[in-house]
């Protein structure tokens, strides 16, 4: 009796350790697998252009923080603050009035208002590749959209987005930026407007040629 009481004990504790292990190991895989799905999610993000559109209220070394604008409020709305990191080697600043002009971080004052273009790290500060610095936009239901453009017509284009979506882009009478026609094939666009639908009013046209995204 004792001896068979000594073998279900020994098999018990077996069955105890081997299924301690198995949990542990399941444990480990499991928080394996978050951290991995984690990591994915910060490496697509870096992936995705986005832009941070607001008045800068702060400029270090190597660092500009804006007030974020919140389309369709007023000033007295403040948006949250956002931050983007610049390298001067590589962020390309344009001052963008009558005419288009490539400037320094330097030259860059508080107060300004820019559309800073780049990708989003772990931390959601963007890395500037591109800073435009231009007038501020009007509270109004605006929005950024970057993309490709096709079917692009005297007063018209259609723009597929980074995330998949299809505008179509009207152009009025008058707009800041280049004409469609200085548009090429291989170019990607940045359209500031308002939107109706699926439909772009457009108000601001930024080009990036193929040798400048290369450049970035």
């Amino acid at each position: 009796m004792k001896k068979i009481f000594t073998i279900v004990f020994l098999l018990a504790l077996i069955t105890l350790t081997t299924f301690a292990t198995f949990a542990q190991e399941t444990s480990t895989d499991e928080a394996g697998s978050v951290r991995d799905n984690v990591q994915k999610k910060v490496e697509e993000a870096r992936t995705i252009p986005f832009a941070y559109i607001g008045s800068v209220t702060d400029i270090a070394e190597e660092t500009i923080q804006v007030n974020k604008y919140i389309f369709g409020t007023t000033k007295e709305d403040a948006g949250e603050i956002q931050q983007i990191s610049v390298d001067e080697e590589n962020t390309v600043f344009i001052k963008i009035t009558k005419t288009t002009t490539t400037v320094k971080l330097s030259d860059l004052a508080i107060g300004d208002f820019i559309i800073a273009m780049g990708y989003k790290n772990g931390n959601s500060v963007l890395e500037g590749k591109r800073i435009l610095i231009t007038t501020s936009v009007e509270p109004t239901t605006r929005k950024a959209v970057f993309g490709e453009p096709s079917e692009i017509a005297k007063k018209s284009l259609t723009l597929t987005a980074s995330t998949g979506k299809e505008w179509t882009v009207e152009f009025g009478t008058k707009w800041e930026g280049p004409e469609l026609s200085e548009i090429d094939e291989g170019d990607k666009i940045m359209i500031v407007g308002t939107t109706e639908g699926n439909t772009l009013d457009a108000r601001f046209l930024h080009i990036i040629t193929p040798e400048e995204a290369k450049e970035e």
